[in-house]
């Protein structure tokens, strides 16, 4: 008779959910739910950890990660009270991922053992459940609960790219030309963050033709950064808030901190501005660099902290750093690219552009530089350098391009690594270019960013 109207006595959608806690506190207790914040890596633990968990709890826990990426989730501790089909104390993962409990090796329950749990997309849930009682046969038993780590894993990527054994995990299989990931069960901050590094959405696939360099497209280079710091320069992001550079000058970089601009994110200078400057946190200089020496450049490497970290997605991926046992990248001719933001046939470049070059015979380099001096010195090419490109080929990098990375593809992992630091040079175009050597600083970066 009529149109039927919600009328008043309906509940509404907030209402039924406030019901529906309060009903739950109720019977159980208590009842949490907490989002965690939309980043790289994280740690879950159950109420209380690692002193035993309370009775008559549920606890939920939505894990967002950046879109484009899947959230890997993982056990590292994990000590619920054993029943027959987990009915009584219990973590569920997902809907369809399975109900969890007991120990490790006890008769009953489910344990998840050092499995890896993957989401269809960017979110996960967890739903923790505990009973009235831990009590076995009239012994109160204290179960301290779990402990467990997620981090974001690209779609493209694969879902186990670090391979954990008896004492944690190692640095074998996907994670090979990384860092290496969380050796002796530490947090896995370097998993999270050097894991997915190194994979281009549009990678360059052929070996192309910043003088005499091609455009970018979009996500071939999503490591770049464009920063101004005595002047333009480049450099290039590690895991979510690192950038490693070049010194940029012939000062200390940490008295100009709060000065420096860091550009990420696109290939357009015009639209890398629009997307912001990266406030920075700290700067910090290689030891052996001595800004007094106009002639030497031995330590030029720099690591500039983001306050931030930034939102990873396929214009915006770190870069992976070279194996400290692999110095194959370095042979003569082995080809490589260096991208940036520098100037190209005398007029800053309003794109980014990318250059391929060989590296060079260390032996012909030397012998180039021989009667090159500047302000009256030889320039000092040590072994912590190595050089780039040729003198007889109109392919180099320029001003501007300082701090920007030279890259090169591991064959075996398929992804992008950063092998040298653009550092030095004598003039532009036709002549070597002079990088930092990185695989001889892994220590010194492993030391200040903690990866």
């Amino acid at each position: 008779m009529g149109e039927r109207t919600e009328g008043s006595n309906s509940l509404g959608k907030d209402e039924r959910l406030f019901l529906l806690l309060l009903w739950g506190s109720l019977l159980f207790g208590v009842v949490s739910s907490s989002p965690t914040p939309r980043k790289l890596f994280g740690e879950i633990t159950s109420p209380n950890y690692p002193k035993p968990y309370p009775n008559n709890n549920i606890s939920t826990w939505d894990i967002t990660v950046p879109k484009g990426f899947v959230v890997k989730l993982n056990f590292w501790q994990f000590d619920l009270q054993p029943s027959e089909s987990c009915l009584s104390d219990y973590i569920k993962v997902r809907k369809d991922l399975g109900q969890f409990c007991g120990q490790l090796g006890s008769a009953t329950g489910n344990h998840p053992g050092v499995r890896d749990f993957v989401s269809k997309g960017n979110q996960m849930r967890l739903m923790f459940h505990s009973d009235f009682s831990n009590k076995e046969n009239g012994t109160l038993i204290p179960y301290k609960g779990f402990l467990a780590y997620y981090q974001a894993v690209g779609k493209y990527e694969s879902t186990t790219p670090c391979r954990r054994g008896a004492q944690g995990y190692s640095s074998p299989g996907e994670c090979r030309g990384a860092l290496g990931c969380i050796p002796n069960r530490q947090r896995p901050q370097d998993c999270s963050q050097t894991c997915m590094c190194g994979k281009p959405d549009k990678p360059i696939t052929g070996i192309q033709r910043i003088i005499g360099g091609s455009t970018a497209p979009p996500g071939s280079f999503p490591w770049q950064a464009k920063t101004h710091i005595f002047g333009l320069g480049g450099g290039a992001l590690l895991g979510d808030r690192w950038i490693l550079t070049a010194t940029g000058g012939r000062m200390s970089l940490a008295e100009v901190a709060k000065k420096i601009d860091v550009f990420l994110g696109h290939t357009e200078v015009n639209k890398i501005h629009e997307l912001g400057n990266h406030p920075v946190r700290n700067v910090s200089v290689h030891p052996d660099y001595d800004p007094d020496d106009e002639n030497n450049f031995n330590g030029d490497i720099a690591l500039i902290e983001l306050q931030d970290p930034v939102p990873l997605g396929p214009n915006l991926l770190p870069i992976c750093l070279p194996d400290a046992s692999n110095s194959t990248f370095y042979a003569n001719s082995y080809m490589g690219y260096v991208s940036g933001f520098g100037v190209e046939k005398n007029v800053l470049a309003d794109r980014l552009k990318y250059v391929s070059l060989p590296v060079g015979d260390q032996r012909s380099c030397k012998k180039w530089l021989q009667g090159k001096e500047v302000n009256g010195k030889p320039m000092v090419f040590s072994e912590n350098m190595f050089c780039a490109g040729s003198p007889s080929v109109g392919k180099d990098i320029c001003q501007g391009d300082s701090g920007s990375v030279f890259t090169v593809k591991d064959s075996e992992s398929e992804r992008w690594i950063a092998t040298g630091i653009v550092s030095w040079g004598i003039g532009c175009h036709k002549s070597y270019g002079f990088y930092t050597k990185v695989i001889n600083y892994l220590d010194w970066i492993k030391e200040i960013t903690g990866m």
